[in-house]
Protein backbone atom coordinates (compact mmCIF):
# COMPACT_ATOMS: atom_id res chain seq x y z
CA UNK A 1 0.00 0.00 0.00
CA UNK A 2 3.61 2.31 0.41
CA UNK A 3 3.05 3.22 -3.10
CA UNK A 4 -0.51 4.02 -3.46
CA UNK A 5 -0.81 6.80 -1.70
CA UNK A 6 0.44 8.63 -4.56
CA UNK A 7 -0.87 6.77 -7.21
CA UNK A 8 -4.18 8.27 -9.31
CA UNK A 9 -8.01 7.24 -7.81
CA UNK A 10 -7.88 5.39 -11.30
CA UNK A 11 -5.35 3.27 -10.80
CA UNK A 12 -6.39 2.22 -6.96
CA UNK A 13 -10.39 1.65 -8.68
CA UNK A 14 -8.26 -0.76 -10.75
CA UNK A 15 -6.35 -2.32 -8.29
CA UNK A 16 -9.40 -3.18 -5.92
CA UNK A 17 -11.55 -4.29 -8.87
CA UNK A 18 -8.24 -6.86 -10.07
CA UNK A 19 -9.11 -8.20 -6.44
CA UNK A 20 -6.57 -6.05 -4.06
CA UNK A 21 -9.48 -4.63 -2.54
CA UNK A 22 -7.64 -3.78 0.78
CA UNK A 23 -6.47 -0.64 -1.38
CA UNK A 24 -10.37 0.71 -1.17
CA UNK A 25 -8.99 1.73 2.32
CA UNK A 26 -6.62 4.29 0.50
CA UNK A 27 -9.73 5.62 -1.56
CA UNK A 28 -11.65 6.11 2.13
CA UNK A 29 -8.68 8.01 3.64
CA UNK A 30 -8.45 10.45 0.99
CA UNK A 31 -12.46 11.10 0.68
CA UNK A 32 -13.30 10.71 4.16
CA UNK A 33 -12.94 14.38 4.76
CA UNK A 34 -15.65 15.28 1.58
CA UNK A 35 -17.57 12.72 2.91
CA UNK A 36 -18.01 13.91 6.09
CA UNK A 37 -18.32 17.57 5.37
CA UNK A 38 -20.97 16.53 3.18
CA UNK A 39 -23.12 14.41 5.72
CA UNK A 40 -22.59 17.60 8.29
CA UNK A 41 -24.09 20.16 5.80
CA UNK A 42 -27.56 18.10 6.17
CA UNK A 43 -26.72 18.89 9.87
CA UNK A 44 -27.44 15.50 11.36
CA UNK A 45 -26.91 13.61 14.74
CA UNK A 46 -23.35 12.48 15.55
CA UNK A 47 -24.98 9.00 15.26
CA UNK A 48 -27.04 9.26 12.31
CA UNK A 49 -23.92 10.96 10.28
CA UNK A 50 -21.56 8.39 11.11
CA UNK A 51 -23.89 5.75 9.62
CA UNK A 52 -24.38 7.90 6.41
CA UNK A 53 -20.32 8.28 6.01
CA UNK A 54 -20.25 4.23 6.54
CA UNK A 55 -23.14 3.58 4.47
CA UNK A 56 -22.11 6.17 1.48
CA UNK A 57 -18.48 4.50 1.26
CA UNK A 58 -19.61 1.00 1.57
CA UNK A 59 -22.20 1.73 -1.06
CA UNK A 60 -19.57 2.99 -3.15
CA UNK A 61 -17.47 -0.12 -3.06
CA UNK A 62 -20.76 -2.42 -4.07
CA UNK A 63 -21.42 -0.22 -6.64
CA UNK A 64 -17.53 0.24 -8.14
CA UNK A 65 -17.24 -1.85 -11.09
CA UNK A 66 -20.42 0.33 -12.38
CA UNK A 67 -17.92 3.49 -12.30
CA UNK A 68 -17.15 3.66 -15.79
CA UNK A 69 -14.39 6.40 -14.94
CA UNK A 70 -11.98 5.65 -11.84
CA UNK A 71 -10.24 8.77 -12.33
CA UNK A 72 -14.18 10.51 -11.23
CA UNK A 73 -14.15 8.51 -7.86
CA UNK A 74 -14.52 11.37 -5.83
CA UNK A 75 -17.06 13.44 -7.60
CA UNK A 76 -19.29 9.83 -7.69
CA UNK A 77 -18.74 9.12 -4.38
CA UNK A 78 -19.90 12.69 -3.20
CA UNK A 79 -23.07 12.04 -4.96
CA UNK A 80 -23.55 8.69 -3.42
CA UNK A 81 -23.36 10.54 -0.40
CA UNK A 82 -25.66 12.94 -1.12
CA UNK A 83 -28.23 10.28 -2.29
CA UNK A 84 -28.33 8.57 0.92
CA UNK A 85 -27.90 12.14 2.58
CA UNK A 86 -31.61 13.31 1.02
CA UNK A 87 -32.99 9.45 1.03
CA UNK A 88 -32.33 9.51 4.79
CA UNK A 89 -34.05 12.76 5.04
CA UNK A 90 -37.22 11.75 3.28
CA UNK A 91 -37.66 8.46 5.66
CA UNK A 92 -37.28 10.91 8.67
CA UNK A 93 -39.93 13.15 6.99
CA UNK A 94 -42.36 9.73 6.12
CA UNK A 95 -42.00 8.93 10.07
CA UNK A 96 -42.69 12.36 11.17
CA UNK A 97 -46.02 12.15 8.73
CA UNK A 98 -46.98 8.92 10.22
Amino acid sequence: MKGMKTMSDARIVEAVLSGDTSEYEVLVARYLGVVRSVCYSYEFNSVAREDLIQDSFSDAYMKLNALRDGSRFGPWLTQITRNNCKSWVRKQQYRRAV
